[in-house]
């Protein structure tokens, strides 16, 4: 499966040194933010059940894109400017290795909301209002019960609503010969391909 990862240029020398890269959670952005951490640590269970254990104790996903604007396609570099020195890589990863989910829908995990499953604005007030009423210890179970909705990635048809406009992928891993081709992007400068 083709998918593209953006990664610092750090990422790309390990790989090249190493032969493997595995998220390090201490390196991350989001480690300091306990309300991400509680969703990734969601998605690490729902990985460990859907593709298998990580490979190391404590692993975090790697986040990739899958699918951008409708499309199988690299994600534009011009919008993707997280680093100084950046590189995105095109990766094949095995399918059976890849958790693909809504990137419309984890922003809704990251924000600890209510994912209702709708299809259009009304369905979505409804599941809201139906959340919204019941009691508080039932609302805790109904949330995470809900969160399995990300993985519903088929597109809707309604093209009004999001649902699997943009697919993301997560993995445990990136190995060097997984990757296809890399771009790289420093700041101030034009972006050159490495590989």
């Amino acid at each position: 499966m083709i998918m593209w990862t953006v990664q610092p240029m750090a990422v790309y020398r390990q790989l090249e040194r190493d032969g493997v890269f595995r998220c390090d959670i201490t390196q991350s952005a989001w480690q300091d933010a306990p309300e991400f951490m509680t969703a990734y640590r969601w998605m690490r269970g729902q990985m460990e059940r859907r593709i298998g254990p990580a490979p190391v104790a404590d692993a975090y996903p790697i986040w990739g894109w899958y699918r951008r604007d409708w499309q199988h396609k690299r994600p534009d570099f011009r919008y993707y400017r997280d680093y100084e020195d950046q590189v995105c890589l095109e990766i094949d990863v095995p399918e059976e290795q890849v958790l693909l989910s809504d990137f419309e829908t984890w922003n809704g995990i990251l924000n600890e909301g209510y994912l209702s499953g709708a299809r259009n604005e009304a369905e979505f007030d409804a599941g809201q209002a139906w959340y919204d009423a019941l009691p508080a210890q039932r609302k805790q179970r109904e949330l995470h019960r809900s969160w399995t909705r990300v993985f519903e990635i088929g597109p809707v048809h309604d093209p009004s609503w999001w649902i699997g406009k943009d697919v993301q992928g997560c993995i445990w891993e990136l190995r060097q010969e997984q990757i296809k081709h890399v771009l790289r992007v420093r700041k101030g400068q034009r972006m050159e391909q490495l590989f």
